[in-house]
């Protein structure tokens, strides 16, 4: 089984403050592992859209006198002669979806919260629902075993 999830929403869930909280807190493996696990797919496909998002870049971009192509001081590339095809392109790449092997990850949110430093709030948490499926009724992620 997989999902799928659009190149620009997977883009806004890697630079989301709750993924980075997820991926960053330190967690018990019965949330770390199927985190990594699953940052790692997503982290690659992320890779794919970026080499996409270069070639187009380089195909569309402003060039001097000897075909080098024009960069700006932050390595961005300059579009003042191609935008008008360049945009189009790159929104059909962005309007992709990436298929992402396996289900969507089963998390308690009540147990995850209870783990880190601050609550999960209700836009980390729209934001990650992209990627995890959370459950509010207790049944999702596997419980700590008592006297363990």
């Amino acid at each position: 089984m997989s999902f799928k999830i659009k190149n620009h929403k997977l883009d806004t869930v890697l630079k989301s403050k709750g993924f980075t909280r997820i991926t960053t807190e330190s967690l018990p493996a019965r949330f770390s592992y199927p985190l990594a696990l699953l940052t790692k797919q997503l982290r690659e496909a992320m890779d794919v859209i970026g080499d996409e998002q270069r070639k187009l870049a380089e195909k569309y971009c402003d060039r001097d006198d000897k075909e080098n192509l024009k960069r700006r001081q932050d390595g961005g590339y300059f579009f003042t002669e191609r935008l008008d095809e360049f945009q189009p392109a790159f929104e059909e790449l962005m309007n992709q979806e990436t298929p992402i092997s396996g289900n969507k990850i089963k998390v308690d949110l009540d147990a995850l919260n209870s783990e880190l430093e601050k609550p999960l709030t209700a836009m980390e948490i729209v934001e990650l629902s992209l990627i995890i499926d959370f459950d509010f009724n207790g049944e999702g992620t596997p419980k700590k075993k008592k006297g363990k």
